[in-house]
């Protein structure tokens, strides 16, 4: 999977972070970190609050804000060539 927020920047749980599932739950996630630094590490993850449609522009032609509350994750099949760049990959 792929993490598609910046949760804590501190921590490497930012944009683009490849990381693995190995424990789920109601409301958390455990994850293992598959590449970078902190590889091997297993970490919790909570969910997120993600807010759409609260700029004035969009509420002047009639869109509503929305919120809600999901894991920051995306399937990671594949990387583009914007997620790949500094990466380090053994296997390809």
């Amino acid at each position: 999977m792929m993490i598609v927020a910046n949760v804590c920047v501190a921590q490497g749980l930012c944009n683009g972070t490849r990381i693995q599932i190995v424990e789920c739950a109601d409301d958390i996630i455990w994850c293992r970190y598959i590449a970078g630094p902190r590889e091997g590490q297993v970490f919790p993850l909570s969910r997120h609050m993600f807010t759409f449609g609260g700029e004035e522009r969009i509420n002047q032609e009639g869109g509503a804000e929305r919120k809600y509350l999901q894991f920051p994750l995306r399937p990671g099949f594949a990387l583009t060539i914007n997620k790949s760049q500094g990466s380090r990959l053994r296997n390809i």
